[in-house]
């Protein structure tokens, strides 16, 4: 992208990069929330970035990434829905780095949509996650059961979801650098560290205390 001058450029990166960074901070950020609201002074750059699927540390442990952690760290058995849709998961610091790059070096104007570019199964995700957290001495084996109370209702679950980053690589080079296994044990590191954070909020408990000891 051509701006005016660097000093424009640098305006809309500065801004973009306090905007995130504030949050990050605190909690998950939503990335399409902030991506959206990209025009940041009259012009100087407007855009808008659409990244799907993030996952990692500090994330809403309602989402099937943090329902998969923490169960895992608490009880025995894994209760989730259906296993065999297919989602795009991208590692939440990838997603910084493309509003970051879209701001920088994308087109005023344009909307670039990016995600870790191939999906998985739920079955599969889940199965990642649990064999990572084992081989790290997380937790022990554990069993994944399918509940109907997690099951999207009626006709409403899509069965496969692809986030294609083509024009974003095409125009910037940007692309995904944290792979799935990765981006999993990181996860799950910062879960286990900081019970205190989501042990409250998370929906599999009613009281807020766990089935088993975290240590079986």
């Amino acid at each position: 992208m051509q701006h005016r001058d660097s000093g424009r450029k640098w305006v809309a990166l500065n801004a973009l990069a306090h905007l995130i960074t504030r949050h990050v901070g605190q909690l998950h950020i939503q990335y399409h929330q902030v991506g959206q609201v990209s025009h940041f002074f009259q012009g100087h750059f407007s855009g808008a970035t659409l990244f799907h699927r993030q996952s990692g540390p500090r994330q809403n442990p309602r989402y099937v990434t943090g329902t998969i952690i923490t169960q895992a760290l608490e009880r025995e058995t894994i209760e989730l829905g259906s296993l065999e849709p297919l989602r795009d998961f991208c590692f939440c610091t990838d997603g910084v780095r493309g509003h970051l790059t879209v701001a920088a070096r994308g087109i005023p104007g344009d909307l670039y949509v990016y995600g870790q570019g191939t999906n998985i199964s739920m079955q599969d995700w889940a199965d990642m996650i649990l064999r990572t957290g084992r081989e790290q001495g997380y937790w022990p084996e554990r069993e994944i059961v399918t509940t109907a109370g997690r099951m999207r209702p009626g006709a409403s679950e899509v069965m496969a979801l692809r986030v294609g980053y083509e024009k974003l690589h095409r125009e910037t080079g940007w692309e995904p650098l944290t792979s799935w296994e990765d981006g999993v044990a990181k996860t799950i590191d910062w879960y286990a560290r900081n019970r205190d954070r989501w042990i409250g909020r998370v929906d599999w408990l009613s009281t807020g205390r766990p089935s088993v000891s975290a240590s079986k």
